[in-house]
């Protein structure tokens, strides 16, 4: 993604297009770090969240 991102600024010479598409890397990187699949039978429908 970085070298896209270089891309965009040497063809359009806009630092705003480079520092978006970053910000919008790190942004994605962030969220699929903190993100986690839940299997459908490991939680308690009564109690959603309480696996016990």
């Amino acid at each position: 993604m970085n070298n896209l991102c270089w891309e965009v600024f040497k063809k359009t010479g806009n630092i705003e297009a480079y520092l978006y598409l970053r910000d919008c890397e790190n942004l994605h990187e962030e969220t699929t770090e903190y993100m986690r699949e839940i299997d459908i039978h490991d939680d308690n429908f009564e109690h959603p969240g309480d696996c016990t």
